[in-house]
């Protein structure tokens, strides 16, 4: 879990919510948090963010060092609701059977339905000229959980793409859909949105002129079997510069 918003306010009560969920459940679980000062909750597991590079990049950080068998997305201006470790009965599903990705997502905190990526740009005067394209009708997957295997050895060791400081839950909904197997939502569990969360639409944040168009980028770019992290020049958005 990234997070840069106030412990207290914020992370406290995404880790409260989990304890609160996995009571009386026969499962062991980990809170691998990424934050600039230090944490003292004896429930999580802190990592020092000395440097602010995105929250993918702080996701990717939290899943180097963990060791559970199963990897979920969580932030901190949400709170877990619902049956949280259905997930992994779900992954193990026949659905799952023949699929060579063991992934899938938690519904957005916005909604209840699985969300599919805009078909158009709806800022093309943000894209350079050879990035405009119109999408294919794929899920996005705002809160990821992965099986191990498949994160070690399937996605190289990355959860979300690291050269975008955001909106990665595009570019994984797009790897899915070009491999062959769109992704599929969970409908037992869901992270709710906190009432008090300051933030506000993707497009009023800092990095949004960037990371749009470098989503769109890597997507156009992206060709069935290459590796997730393909090899491609893409800009990181810089908050020093």
């Amino acid at each position: 879990m990234p997070s840069t918003k106030r412990y207290e306010d914020f992370g406290e009560k995404f880790v409260s919510s989990m304890y609160e969920v996995a009571k009386n459940k026969n499962y062991t679980f980990e809170i691998i948090i990424s934050y600039p000062e230090r944490v003292d909750d004896e429930r999580v597991i802190w990592i020092n963010e000395e440097e602010n590079l995105g929250q993918e990049v702080a996701f990717n950080n939290c899943a180097k060092i963990s060791k559970g068998d199963y990897l979920f997305i969580c932030v901190d201006d949400h709170i877990a609701t619902g049956d949280i470790f259905g997930v992994i009965d779900f992954l193990n599903s026949d659905l799952f059977k023949d699929r060579k990705y063991k992934i899938t997502t938690l519904a957005g905190g916005m909604t209840d339905d699985i969300t599919f990526v805009e078909y158009s740009p709806s800022h093309p005067h943000l894209l350079d000229e050879e990035n405009i394209f119109n999408m294919p009708r794929f899920h996005v997957m705002p809160f990821p959980v992965v099986e191990r295997n498949t994160y070690e050895n399937l996605l190289g060791g990355y959860m979300m793409h690291p050269k975008l400081w955001s909106m990665a839950d595009w570019y994984l909904g797009a790897f899915l859909f070009y491999n062959g197997e769109p992704g599929l939502q969970y409908n037992g569990a869901k992270f709710k949105r906190l009432p008090h969360d300051p933030g506000g639409p993707q497009q009023g944040k800092p990095d949004f002129k960037v990371t749009y168009n470098s989503v769109y980028k890597l997507i156009k770019n992206y060709k069935k079997g290459e590796n997730y992290v393909y090899d491609i020049d893409c800009q990181l958005y810089n908050p020093n510069v």
